[in-house]
């Protein structure tokens, strides 16, 4: 084949909406690897006009390391829209519990969270775990997706609905326990504070569902050991904070009983695991 030739066979599979990666070692092939889309040439046997001329040059002029790359660059994107899903869902969560507050408690609504928590849990809680799924390992089908579509949204298979929806019911749960503990009686300082912890066991359950594009049931709760520890150490400061008079100087809280912190982790819990499965028996994307 001529050089002309394919560049020729490049830029028909482009017209045709193609992604197109060229592969090449010699002279002949510089203008398709110019030409593609990811334009890969030997680093061994190749020519430095083939070089000089692609976006990729293996190494080890092994095909394989394509496929490596491949899985690598699939994998990396993966965890790129599941850190964005936790954080997403987190500020969707936020924001959704003071919008009920204000929708539903009439003319002088109280929030549920004070600015300092909201940055507490986004800075800490939040941040710090989700920063871990960068380290999740690739999921089982990794390769045998299609290659997805050039224009293709970020948010795409039902991403975006997942995470307003998965939202707004955690900020559903979260005004709902600060309106519980108001009904018996107690102080704007303690229902912020459960409202508070309830958010913070919320979105550390819902992170670990974050892990995969499957279902919390599908994963391995133990493969992600850093991302367990940071958790665990995140939230052990926080309760260590609340249950602490240096909680009541930073973010005016007061200490929670025993059975309503039981009862905000088991609450908690429950829309992840519901769900779930739910997505699991019916499989709908946007859950």
């Amino acid at each position: 084949m001529s050089p002309e030739h394919k560049q020729r066979i490049v830029k028909a599979l482009q017209a045709n909406d193609e992604v197109v990666a060229m592969t090449g070692d010699g002279v002949n092939d510089a203008p398709a690897l110019r030409n593609a889309d990811i334009g890969v040439a030997m680093g061994i046997a190749g020519t430095q006009v083939a070089k000089d001329s692609a976006d990729l040059v293996l190494l080890d002029d092994n095909f394989s390391t394509i496929v490596t790359a491949v899985r690598q660059g699939r994998r990396i994107y993966d965890n790129l829209r599941k850190y964005l899903r936790a954080a997403l869902t987190a500020n969707v969560s936020e924001v959704s519990c003071v919008m009920f507050a204000f929708l539903l408690l009439g003319d002088n609504p109280l929030v549920p969270l004070t600015a300092v928590m909201i940055l507490w849990i986004n800075l800490f809680n939040d941040a710090l775990p989700s920063l871990c799924l960068g380290w999740e390992k690739q999921e089982q089908d990794i390769m045998r997706r299609k290659p997805r579509k050039r224009n293709e949204s970020f948010f795409a298979g039902g991403l975006g609905a997942r995470i307003l929806v998965r939202g707004l019911v955690h900020g559903g749960i979260v005004y709902a326990l600060f309106a519980f503990a108001l009904s018996l009686g107690a102080s704007t300082a303690y229902a912020q504070t459960l409202a508070f912890i309830t958010l913070m066991f919320i979105l550390s359950i819902h992170l670990l569902d974050s892990r995969s594009f499957t279902s919390i049931f599908r994963i391995n709760p133990f493969s992600n050991r850093l991302l367990l520890a940071v958790m665990l150490a995140t939230t052990s400061v926080t309760l260590l904070i609340i249950y602490s008079p240096l909680g009541a100087v930073l973010f005016n809280t007061v200490p929670v009983s025993g059975k309503h912190l039981l009862m905000s982790l088991m609450i908690a819990a429950l829309p992840t695991f519901v769900m779930s499965g739910i997505k699991e028996l019916f499989s709908v994307k946007w859950l």
